[in-house]
């Protein structure tokens, strides 16, 4: 969603450049990274002695994983232009 945004504004893309030559990719590829691990420890700190069940985690996880496919295609991600 973050190259969504980018994409959109060009506030966000001029913001997300930590590096001129890879321009705003490097911003949201380290930011995707850095929340990636950060949501992975504190989900791992929260859930060390749950015990879900596998459907509801399985549905939650299938839904997240098709949103992040639909946003991946431009006319999803024009409509936020």
């Amino acid at each position: 969603m973050l190259s969504v945004l980018s994409a959109a504004k060009e506030g966000v893309s001029a913001a997300l450049i930590v590096s001129e030559r890879v321009g705003d990719i490097s911003g949201i590829t380290t930011a995707s990274a850095s929340l990636f691990f950060a949501s992975w420890a504190v989900l791992a700190i929260a859930w060390r002695r749950a015990d879900p069940r596998l459907a509801p985690v399985a549905a939650a996880a299938g839904l997240l994983i098709a949103l992040g496919l639909l946003g991946t295609f431009p006319p999803f991600f024009n409509l936020f232009d």
